[in-house]
């Protein structure tokens, strides 16, 4: 499995057929359409945001899986979603607001609702790292080389921290 793809594969004939023949609800959602479009997939049993990239629209998400569609299918936009997504920052962010829940004896849950308030910059598109980010994600999406994987992600982290004004030492764990 190459790096950035996900591990499991719905088979869209057998959802098809589900769908069509309503015999059931084979994933959440009132219709199949936003599974067909490109998006983000997120998980909701984790102890960080963990975020993938559907671009080919190949996974359909059952109940411990969010996914993140965007206005036009903006590919651009998505690549700079996954890149925020799978930041220090926004893990870190979540956990200090308490929307990751981590408690004793139970799976780490990540809600819905909290993802959706993620503060996203209002004009992002135009500010100066925005390109870079999608530009590096798209390198890291793409290396084999573990090291360069490391450094690549490094910067995203870097350039997202810029992005929201964070130094990397004020985002401390405690």
């Amino acid at each position: 499995c190459k790096r950035g793809e996900m591990y499991f594969n719905f088979d869209k004939k057998i959802e098809k057929y589900i769908w069509d023949n309503k015999l059931g609800t084979p994933s959440i959602g009132e219709n199949n359409n936003r599974f067909l479009r490109p998006k983000i997939i997120i998980r909701q049993s984790d102890i960080k945001l963990t975020a993938a990239l559907d671009i080919n629209n190949q996974f359909h998400c059952g109940y411990s899986l969010f996914t993140v569609n965007v206005p036009n299918d903006d590919l651009e936009y998505l690549y700079f979603l996954l890149g925020l997504c799978n930041s220090n920052l926004m893990t870190f962010y979540l956990k200090r607001k308490g929307w990751i829940k981590i408690a004793p004896g139970k799976t780490p849950q990540i809600r819905v609702d909290d993802i959706k308030k993620i503060p996203i910059p209002q004009n992002i598109q135009s500010h100066n790292k925005y390109k870079i980010v999608i530009q590096q994600v798209k390198n890291l999406l793409q290396t084999e080389n573990i090291d360069l994987y490391n450094k690549i992600k490094d910067e995203i982290n870097t350039n997202i921290e810029s992005i929201y004004g964070v130094l990397k030492d004020e985002i401390v764990e405690g």
